[in-house]
């Protein structure tokens, strides 16, 4: 029964492109490192070194 109120229809459903959305713009957020897992972990180690010898 809830299965048969929970069916989408795909193709009834509106397409992200024809109703305009958008992902907002970062102001003061550094985009590649947003987007690399990398970088990311390579400055969260440079951070954790940093807190490390600050506290001896």
């Amino acid at each position: 029964m809830a299965a048969r109120i929970g069916q989408l229809n795909m193709d009834a459903e509106p397409v992200l492109e024809k109703i305009g959305t958008h992902s907002p713009t970062l102001p003061g957020v550094d985009v590649p490192l947003l987007k690399s897992p990398i970088k990311r972990q390579l400055l969260a180690r440079k951070l954790a070194e940093r807190a490390a010898t600050s506290k001896e």
